[in-house]
């Protein structure tokens, strides 16, 4: 499950959260400053979408390739299904040819 959040969810979700977290920021800046009666120009606060998706697709695709690199069996391995032994569950493996 673990693995499940870091390589599909949190890459999706990472940018929309930073991106929130970013703006939350900037506009208390810009109630601050209003308070104390500065001028600000009209500052235009919209949410670019298209971008935080494809930062999330970027994320998730770098996640997928760097497991696919490092992580896994050899291409020469067989693989043995979950089995039952002496009264326990042996999980599956790979096992080297």
């Amino acid at each position: 499950m673990i693995r499940i959040l870091f390589t599909y969810v949190l890459p999706l979700v990472l940018p929309t959260i930073l991106y929130f977290t970013w703006m939350g920021w900037i506009r208390r800046k810009v109630s601050k400053l209003q308070k104390a009666g500065e001028a600000i120009d009209h500052i235009k606060i919209k949410t670019p979408w298209i971008r935080l998706v494809l930062a999330g697709v970027v994320l998730m695709a770098i996640g997928l390739v760097t497991i696919a690199v490092l992580g896994g069996a050899p291409a020469n391995s067989d693989y043995q299904p979950p089995r039952y032994e002496d009264g326990k569950i042996v999980p599956g493996e790979m096992t080297p040819k």
